[in-house]
């Protein structure tokens, strides 16, 4: 049975990142399925914004970001929407969305709250004393509002129990729903940028947003140990981020600035993982690490690092694609090396393991924890 209210997803904005996808993906295929869906955002932009269904109401709270505590500015609009629209089911799909829907949930009845913890909390706990209090401390009173927390993966789960966050018995595992269904007409499309018409150089591709987290300067470095020895290499970052110029000064400190390309936010990056060698993921953590999925989609080999968080969960341990400690380079390196030297790679079986985490798949599991059935 349909709810006679909205499925509102809430987010702070569509700025490019995961879980911005996942709520993307989950309002448009809510919306397809006959749902009343909304999408709750403190200022309507970003690159996803082109991509929203024509079906799917966009609440825009016209709030441009602000960080840290002063996030608690939005109190007061997003309970306003909260007592005013009275949606059936919020959806909270971003760590401070949800400590700000929590708190401003306070006191609201009729509203059912689900809140998505989308990372470990490696980065809490490698934050300044005063920033990890408040985190923590707003996290425990504003996940308390929610009826169910859904983590995407084992560790992310692991860390919100271990934190007293939430217990075992309020939260559940549920892996991201990456894959749209016009994934594959996607991944037909020709990819524009970098090195991409050469038929002669080899791909390594990376996708993802420019931050710590990810630790692109192991793999730059990683990437000049192998191009030492083939200069037919090139190595692409795509995604924008803080981190930019740093990496770009790295990559020139190596002597590699004409062979590693810093690409932008691309909104069909199939296509770039179609006509690329091999994924390398190389983050100290992840929540859960959609990108690994999306080149499973198209059958493109992985590297990736063993780090905490979605990626021996969906390789499911090496067996879909190779898993190295983190920030080793050498043994990153060697494992790139390895990859890209193998004559022949079986797609069918990295194909088939992607069709688990697709969005009609993945937004049904969603939809029984929304609606609680």
């Amino acid at each position: 049975m349909q709810p006679q209210r909205s499925i509102c997803i809430a987010c702070l904005s569509l700025a490019g990142g995961g879980a911005e996808k996942v709520a993307v993906n989950l309002a448009n295929h809510y919306s397809r399925q006959g749902y009343p869906a909304e999408m709750l955002l403190l200022e309507a932009e970003g690159p996803y914004v082109s991509m929203i269904d024509p079906g799917v109401q966009i609440v825009d709270l016209g709030l441009p970001r602000k960080r840290n505590l002063q996030s608690l500015h939005y109190l007061r609009p997003v309970r306003s929407y909260l007592k005013k629209r009275r949606p059936g089911v919020v959806l909270s799909v971003l760590r401070s969305s949800n400590i700000i829907t929590g708190l401003a949930a306070t006191g609201l009845s009729g509203i059912r709250l689900v809140f998505r913890e989308a990372n470990t909390l490696d980065e809490v706990w490698r934050s300044a004393l005063i920033k990890k209090k408040a985190y923590l401390w707003g996290m425990r009173i504003a996940y308390k509002r929610a009826a169910r927390i859904i983590a995407n993966s084992h560790d992310t789960l692991d860390d919100l129990v271990r934190a007293g966050i939430t217990d075992s018995d309020k939260a559940l595992v549920i892996p991201n729903p990456v894959l749209p269904d016009n994934h594959e007409a996607l991944s037909r499309e020709e990819p524009e940028g970098a090195f991409v018409e050469n038929p002669s150089v080899k791909i390594i591709l990376a996708i993802g947003r420019l931050h710590v987290q990810k630790n692109y300067p192991m793999l730059i470095r990683a990437f000049g140990r192998l191009y030492a020895r083939n200069r037919s290499l090139r190595l692409v970052i795509i995604g924008e981020g803080g981190e930019k110029e740093r990496l770009q000064n790295l990559a020139e400190r190596l002597d590699l600035q004409e062979v590693v390309a810093f690409e932008s936010f691309r909104e069909n990056i199939f296509s770039w993982l179609r006509r690329a060698d091999v994924l390398a993921l190389s983050s100290s953590w992840e929540g859960f690490g959609n990108v690994l999925v999306e080149a499973l989609s198209v059958g493109t080999p992985i590297v990736a690092t063993d780090c905490r968080g979605g990626p021996a969960m969906i390789l499911e341990h090496g067996r879909y694609g190779a898993l190295v400690a983190p920030n080793d380079e050498e043994a990153f390196a060697d494992a790139l090396q390895k990859t890209l030297d193998k004559k022949d790679h079986d797609r069918a079986p990295l194909i088939a393991r992607a069709q688990q985490f697709t969005v009609s798949a993945v937004a049904q599991e969603y939809l029984k924890v929304l609606l609680n059935e």
